[in-house]
């Protein structure tokens, strides 16, 4: 009986010894998970306050160029009020000068047997001299309102552009013209792209995979770096059993489903 209850207690205590091996184990592989979602949660906190700075600054910029074109805009408009001052004298100068020269042809002969003509040419000469005078002023101003208006026209077009990027930011949309799939890793079914923020690949927006001008498969993004950025392929997008390969060009994909323009 003795010998008995004392393997009893043997066999309690292997299994006693054997729970808590398990027990350790699950712990460890336990603590290993919670410190590997941890870091994942870093990573994903960090980018997203990078995503927030860029949003900011974006908008910022977005700021100072419609400022810098307003005030080009109330220079261009000083500057053509400017001008058409200037040409209403010219003509107001111009016609003064015609009504003299008409005077002056009208009474040349008088005015040679009386000699006043000595008195009237170099009053002329002036009034023409004027008059040229202005309308080289008129000339560089029509110059500077040239200037200002293509100024203002590539201000107009740069701010158009960052409030584009930052809207498709916002919602989620890449805009970049164009990459290439990097590599493949099709037993987890996602790729690697040769573009990333700096291009404007943007995270869970949705990009069409193409071939010779055709789209053969759709993908997701998942995450994004600086000069890469993963995505998943979506299964449902394939088209029949064609297979995405490095190489391939990808574009971002609009509401409607085609190639972004």
């Amino acid at each position: 009986m003795a010998n008995t209850f004392g393997i009893l207690a043997a066999v309690a205590l292997l299994i006693g010894a054997f729970v808590a091996h398990k027990n350790k184990g699950f712990l460890e592989d336990t603590i290993a998970d919670t410190q590997s979602e941890e870091s994942k949660k870093a990573t994903l906190t960090n980018k997203f306050n990078s995503l927030t700075s860029d949003i900011t600054a974006l908008d910022t910029e977005s700021k100072q160029f419609s400022t810098f074109r307003d005030e080009t805009q109330e220079k261009l408009d000083e500057q053509v009020a400017g001008n058409k001052k200037t040409q209403d004298s010219i003509d107001s100068k111009k016609g003064a000068a015609d009504s003299a020269q008409a005077k002056a042809d009208a009474a040349d002969e008088t005015l040679k047997e009386l000699g006043d003509v000595v008195t009237l040419v170099p009053r002329m000469k002036a009034l023409r001299a004027a008059v040229s005078d202005l309308e080289d002023e008129i000339s560089i101003n029509s110059a500077q309102v040239d200037r200002l208006t293509g100024t203002e026209s590539v201000t107009s077009d740069i701010a158009k552009n960052l409030a584009k990027k930052l809207g498709d930011r916002v919602s989620g949309s890449s805009y970049f013209e164009s990459t290439s799939v990097r590599s493949i890793f099709r037993q987890w079914g996602f790729v690697t792209l040769a573009g990333g923020d700096n291009i404007g690949v943007v995270k869970k927006s949705k990009l069409s995979v193409l071939r010779d001008g055709e789209e053969i498969a759709q993908l997701i993004v998942t995450g994004v770096e600086a000069n890469t950025s993963a995505a998943n392929i979506i299964p449902s997008s394939v088209k029949g059993d064609v297979t995405v390969s490095p190489g391939d060009k990808v574009v971002p994909l609009t509401e409607e489903g085609g190639e972004a323009k």
